[in-house]
């Protein structure tokens, strides 16, 4: 048994780039029969499945998470070349998602919570090493 204190949090792919493949609205079913089971978070990606290369665009799978959250109820997490905060922003402001993911862009770069929070005129908690270099 699962302990109540834990999430469940499950990562769908919720599109296959094929016609006979799954798409966003197939996995919101998919979802909502089992969603009572307990799970509380729903981590949206595509593809990589089968052997199909997406055309890729800033955000190009957000709209997978918003199907999913209206068709389900449930909270999501969304991705997909999110490189800007102003675009995070608006993808939470707008309740397309609850959550994003960033992916490879912490990879390229690993201090884009900070440089958001500058952008979006946050003024976070910088780690105290780093205190000294705020901007």
């Amino acid at each position: 048994m699962w302990p109540e204190e834990k999430p469940i949090i499950v990562r769908v792919s919720a599109e296959d780039y094929t016609e006979e493949g799954n798409h966003d609205t197939i996995m919101a079913e998919m979802l909502n029969l089992v969603k009572d089971e307990g799970i509380d978070l729903v981590n949206v990606s595509s593809g990589a499945v089968i052997n199909v290369v997406p055309e890729t665009y800033p955000g190009y799978q957000v709209k997978f998470a918003e199907t999913i959250r209206n068709n389900t109820g449930l909270p999501v997490i969304a991705g997909g070349l999110i490189t800007s905060p102003l675009m995070a922003e608006e993808i939470l402001s707008n309740k397309r998602a609850d959550f994003i993911f960033l992916g490879r862009e912490l990879l390229r770069s690993p201090y884009w919570p900070l440089l958001a929070a500058k952008e979006l005129s946050e003024d976070i908690e910088w780690p105290e090493p780093y205190k000294r270099a705020k901007i």
